[in-house]
């Protein structure tokens, strides 16, 4: 890892950070750790090492949630055209791969269907207008009866539905789709939001619960969290070059990366010697810096890089039980959405992230690892057209 940068925030007042830190758009628990520290550094000598080490956090954690989202939308056609024109692996190694990458890409389509149920005209309007704009297909039903009805014809991806809405409720709704349509996520939305009530419907199996009145920016990440989660991890999810060599590995994952209009980052696991290399040191050490890939994240300035996490064949066997976990945190799609970088000590979400893996021997990958890899042997262009 590089050595610590000056921090930026040397030149700038406390009330400059603080406004900083308010357009950032962190999240509650990102903001609070933010504002705890600027009140710490306001009462510190700014001479000293505690000073300069308040700074420096600050900074990564404001830099960090100010990083561009760059993710551009190509269609499947278009993906095909732009990869694997010159690339010299074989066919069968190409094909597996479009097809992971294509799949991909249809699963994250945001074309999904939604229903959204309310008996109040004015919220159930609102709520479709805003997630039609998402580019969601979106059904409105205006009360229990028609949400069931539209249950038993479509298969919808997520339900938002409210809890009060007379005899056929959202609880009922809920219970439908928990019988009939297991797969399918539920939001549960409503005015009379209680401990009890809310805890009844996790209970039930909601996957949300919101709070009338209803903020978008806050439904809008319910929703995008829901569609990330029922593509949760499967064996083959994540793409892994083996047999390459880092010429090639670099090739293939550069040209995945083009297709998809990302930046690029290979982030070698080779030599590393224990999981603070990937999950970071926490503050309370005096070497305390961030993992390997909240670091990737800074130095890209953007929150959607494909990350190509190279040498998963040679973990250091002495910690090979903490690295797999490490790694499985970094690459589960539900885990990821909340992922805790010892340093920042504060939940930031991966989920744009895509993952990829590469080793010079998959067979060397510990099992748990291997479970979730679709591997593609890279041996030459024996096979091409």
């Amino acid at each position: 890892m590089s050595e610590k940068p000056s921090s930026r925030l040397s030149i700038k007042s406390i009330d400059e950070i603080r406004q900083m830190i308010e357009s950032a758009g962190m999240p509650p628990s990102a903001h609070h750790a933010a504002i705890r520290e600027l009140e710490g550094l306001a009462n510190a000598d700014p001479g000293s090492d505690g000073y300069a080490e308040r700074l420096a956090y600050l900074d990564c954690l404001i830099s960090l949630h100010s990083v561009e989202h760059v993710e551009q939308s190509h269609d499947l056609d278009e993906i095909k055209a732009l990869f694997g024109v010159d690339l010299p692996f074989s066919r069968q190694a190409q094909d597996s791969i479009l097809q992971r990458l294509t799949s991909k890409l249809s699963r994250n389509h945001k074309n999904r269907y939604i229903l959204i149920v309310d008996d109040e005209k004015i919220a159930l309007d609102s709520l479709t207008h805003a997630l039609s704009t998402e580019g969601y297909t979106v059904i409105a039903a205006g009360n229990g009866d028609e949400a069931i009805r539209h249950l038993q014809s479509i298969p919808f991806d997520v339900v938002i539905t409210d809890l009060i809405m007379g005899e056929v409720d959202g609880y009922s709704v809920l219970k439908e789709i928990r019988r009939n349509h297991p797969d399918t996520h539920v939001i549960m939305v409503t005015g009379y939001a209680t401990v009890d009530t809310a805890v009844e419907a996790m209970r039930m199996g909601a996957f949300h619960y919101i709070e009338k009145p209803v903020r978008i920016d806050e439904l809008r990440t319910a929703v995008k969290d829901a569609l990330r989660q029922k593509t949760a991890l499967s064996k083959g999810a994540v793409l892994c070059f083996s047999g390459c060599s880092d010429a090639e590995k670099e090739t293939l994952g550069r040209a995945v990366t083009a297709a998809l209009g990302r930046k690029f980052i290979r982030i070698s696991l080779s030599g590393m010697q224990d999981v603070s290399g990937i999950l970071g040191r926490s503050r309370v050490n005096q070497e305390g810096r961030p993992g390997c890939i909240i670091e990737a994240i800074l130095e890209s300035n953007t929150s959607d890089p494909v990350i190509m996490l190279d040498g998963l064949d040679t973990i250091n066997q002495g910690s090979i039980g903490a690295f797999t976990s490490a790694i499985m945190e970094l690459l589960d799609p539900v885990r990821n959405l909340n992922f805790v970088d010892r340093y920042v000590n504060a939940p930031f979400s991966l989920s744009s992230v895509m993952f990829m893996a590469a080793a010079e021997d998959a067979g060397n990958i510990a099992g748990p690892l291997r479970d979730i890899l679709e591997v593609i042997e890279c041996q030459g262009r024996e096979d091409m057209i």
